[in-house]
């Protein structure tokens, strides 16, 4: 049975390529390149909360802390 191939199917094919084209241009191996992207999530993730929860300092603050 074979799989009939959409456009979509070529793009994601595609995308997944030009990963790992970059990921090992600059010597990456797969954890590394998730740890980055885990990491920069996280940034982002706590500077909206700062942006959000700017009238409460506090909770900022305390999460701030945390980190």
């Amino acid at each position: 049975m074979s799989k009939s191939w959409d456009i979509n199917d070529k793009r994601f094919i595609q995308i997944g390529l030009k990963i790992a084209y970059y990921r090992k241009l600059n010597e990456m191996t797969q954890d590394q390149l998730a740890e980055r992207i885990y990491s920069m999530f996280r940034l982002t993730s706590f500077w909206n909360l700062i942006r959000t929860n700017q009238k409460n300092s506090s909770i900022t603050i305390s999460f701030y802390k945390k980190l």
